[in-house]
């Protein structure tokens, strides 16, 4: 049904109806409307709002059915003529309440959409792209200024490590995350660490009461770390520091550590060096032998967490389209490994390398080359 949905509208109208598990709806139609929504059923709550695990145990949480399709949160036709999502949280106030919190990521890669989008006026397919593959690490920036500025209260050799690392981040920034760059990899690890430290010491009550607690994966952990960093309050400094610019430099001289176990100079130390996106069959981690046949050539290639050009070495964008309704013979379509699937076909990995280096690639087939024929087989 959805695929013969005519406009906005009618899309909307199905979301609450589809069966599958709840994902962001983001559709267009040849009209010029858009929307936001949630497609996939929504339970409703009795005893509970959703942000937090609770036991059924007890019969006074639990899920009656499901919320009526039309009570879905939705964004149609926004005055600002835009939408976007990646992984953030999507809604605020009753809408939040409607969808619990299943967990969501931060919403730096968000912003940075947003923002682009922003700055376009009636874009092309070209455009779209380039959102999408826009590697700038706008959200290190502050962790960067916040290294450069304590290390300019507390000078340190030129040649120490603390000056080296002030060298690098300070003089061979390009803003990016690029396989050719060190600063980046080097202010990455410094933000992280700061980040272990300070919310660590703010878990450890849970983590001692609950053997099984992970930190790590509250999505609000960095910018709650920024709010102790930038407003220092003393109670929350970690007792074995004299003050939080201690902490910094702490942070400082750890990273440059770990960087030189490897014996290598920090300035060979690149992000491409470290970041080697391998795309390949499961299979192959169990029989490495297979990956002549199931695997794609690994690469270094641009992009990190925080930024439209999400990437990790064993993850990253699983596609990218870019099409407007009516105009699909401009359209891109990128997919890593390519659409053949078949080791011993001569298509396999297609396309792949398009994706890797980020180059537009048509949507719609090009000349048939080949025809397979499936013909009925009689009965014994």
């Amino acid at each position: 049904h959805l695929e013969t949905a005519k406009n906005v509208q009618e899309a909307v109208a199905l979301a609450g109806n589809l069966g599958i598990p709840q994902q962001n709806l983001v559709c267009a139609d040849d009209q010029g409307q858009i929307a936001w929504t949630i497609a996939g059923f929504i339970p409703q709550r009795e005893g509970w709002d959703g942000r937090l695990p609770e036991t059924w145990a007890h019969g006074n949480h639990r899920w009656d059915g499901y919320r009526d399709p039309r009570d879905q949160p939705r964004v149609v036709n926004p005055e600002e003529g835009r939408v976007w999502t990646a992984n953030n949280r999507v809604a605020a106030g009753r809408d939040l309440q409607i969808i619990g919190d299943g967990g969501y990521g931060l919403g730096a890669r968000a912003r940075q959409i947003r923002d682009h989008l922003r700055q376009l006026d009636n874009p092309v397919e070209g455009d779209m792209l380039a959102v999408q593959l826009d590697d700038r690490a706008l959200y290190l920036a502050e962790w960067r200024e916040l290294a450069l500025e304590v290390l300019a209260r507390h000078p340190a050799e030129a040649d120490s490590s603390r000056g080296v690392f002030q060298r690098i981040v300070r003089d061979q920034w390009s803003g990016r995350a690029e396989p050719s760059s060190v600063s980046y990899g080097l202010v990455r690890d410094f933000s992280w660490r700061c980040v272990g430290e300070v919310y660590d010491l703010l878990a450890a009550g849970v983590s001692r009461k609950f053997d099984g607690f992970r930190p790590w994966s509250f999505p609000h952990r960095p910018a709650v770390t920024w709010e102790v960093l930038t407003q220092r309050p003393p109670h929350l400094l970690p007792p074995r520091y004299a003050d939080y610019d201690a902490l910094l430099l702490d942070q400082i001289d750890e990273v440059m550590e770990r960087y030189s176990l490897g014996g290598q100079p920090v300035e060979q130390a690149t992000w491409g060096r470290r970041h080697v996106v391998k795309v390949q069959h499961p299979f192959v981690q169990l029989l490495p032998w297979l990956s002549r046949w199931l695997a794609a050539p690994p690469m270094a290639l641009p992009g990190d967490s925080f930024m439209p050009r999400v990437q990790g070495t064993r993850s990253g964008a699983s596609q990218r389209l870019v099409v407007s309704p009516g105009r699909e013979e401009q359209g891109i379509f990128h997919m890593p490994g390519g659409q053949s699937g078949h080791p011993l076909s001569p298509y396999f990995l297609a396309g792949h390398e398009d994706w890797a280096q980020g180059r537009p690639s048509p949507l719609l087939p090009g000349p048939t080359e080949h025809e397979l024929i499936l013909k009925p087989v009689n009965p014994r």
